[in-house]
């Protein structure tokens, strides 16, 4: 929320679900409508003490990512073309042959 609005609005952040593939990945995307992320920073967003505030830490992402990894799953960045931020976390796929749970 402190990132995901435009200087004088307030921050929309939508949550979606979504099947990307044909492989059944799961994928569960957080979208902004903030002013996006400089190419230069959206490189180095997921590196530990990485950031442009002056009283962060830099590790919210690089933690955010190394669970995700740490599940099976992977945390990716993505800019929005209309403006604002996506963020994907996709599953790992799914196999026909286990049982729900």
């Amino acid at each position: 929320l402190q990132h995901g609005g435009s200087q004088g609005e307030i921050a929309r952040v939508v949550l979606r679900a979504a099947n990307r593939d044909t492989r059944g990945t799961a994928c569960l995307e957080v979208l902004d409508n903030g002013p996006g992320i400089d190419f230069a920073s959206s490189e180095q967003l997921f590196e530990p003490f990485f950031t442009t505030r002056s009283g962060g830490t830099g590790l919210g992402l690089y933690i955010a990512r190394e669970l995700a990894e740490t599940n099976n799953a992977h945390l990716e960045y993505e800019p929005v073309n209309s403006g604002g931020s996506c963020f994907r976390l996709r599953f790992a796929p799914t196999s026909a042959k286990e049982p729900p749970k």
